[in-house]
């Protein structure tokens, strides 16, 4: 059984104040429970139902954080999710460091103002699927350890390097190449793609700050089909998807 403390401490981490001060998230759900593990991830504390930890201790027999067993009704008190989930874990955050990452001769994703925590999760996914492994963000986009950014990372947050930074200071640094995804852009799909460079992907509502435009190389966007009257835009991490694999497949 988990103490009233002990639920109340656990649940203060859906905030991030609390999980800068603790520097501390949560994962949550069997599957991503378990890469995590598998990923050698610092964890704190393991938090799982007797049947939960019966069918997998394991897979885990070795670790040396504190394993908790509770009761649904105590894991619904921490969870952030609408189904509980039998399983959930608590990890130190990771520390990635900019200035010794070597961005040159690569592809780096770079997120101005992105603020829907599912946007973002789900962008560090289809990084990971693209073999990307850095992405560079602006310190007002939404926090990588947010539970539903967590969530919708489903485990590619072990694989990719997320950072915080100046992004302009950032990009007069590395001296990289910059696309900027815009509506009126150059065509993606005629355009002569490098191996090397930053993407650079504007928030949902605000697109690419203005303080960046003029450090932008190349205005690529993604042509609409559509001949009539249809959708405005493009979901971020859509369109994210696209440009990604259309810059992946000139590599092919």
């Amino acid at each position: 059984m988990l103490s009233k403390a002990k639920i109340k401490f656990l649940s203060s981490l859906k905030q991030k104040k609390f999980r800068d001060e603790e520097n501390l998230f949560i994962a949550e759900g069997s599957k991503l429970v378990l890469e995590i593990i598998n990923n050698n991830w610092s964890v704190k504390y393991l938090i799982a139902t007797k049947n939960w930890l019966d069918e997998n201790r394991q897979k885990f027999k070795t670790s040396t954080f504190e394993i908790l067993e509770a009761d649904i009704d105590e894991i619904k008190k921490i969870s952030n999710l609408s189904t509980v989930p039998e399983a959930l874990i608590v990890c130190q955050k990771k520390q990635s460091n900019l200035i010794h990452t070597n961005f040159a001769d690569k592809l780096t994703l770079m997120l101005d103002g992105i603020q829907d925590p599912g946007n973002f999760g789900t962008l560090v996914r289809i990084a990971d699927w693209f073999a990307i492994e850095n992405i560079v963000c602006s310190q007002n986009t939404v926090d990588i350890y947010n539970p539903k950014t967590v969530q919708a990372t489903m485990g590619s947050i072990c694989r990719v390097n997320i950072f915080y930074t100046d992004l302009l200071q950032f990009i007069l640094t590395v001296k990289l190449p910059v696309f900027g995804a815009f509506m009126d852009g150059q065509n993606i799909y005629t355009t002569d793609l490098p191996t090397q460079g930053i993407i650079l992907l504007g928030s949902e509502g605000s697109g690419i700050s203005n303080e960046l435009n003029s450090k932008i190389n190349y205005r690529i966007s993604i042509p609409s089909f559509n001949k009539n009257a249809g959708p405005e835009s493009l979901n971020v991490a859509v369109a994210g998807a696209i440009i990604l694999s259309e810059f992946k497949r000139k590599t092919l």
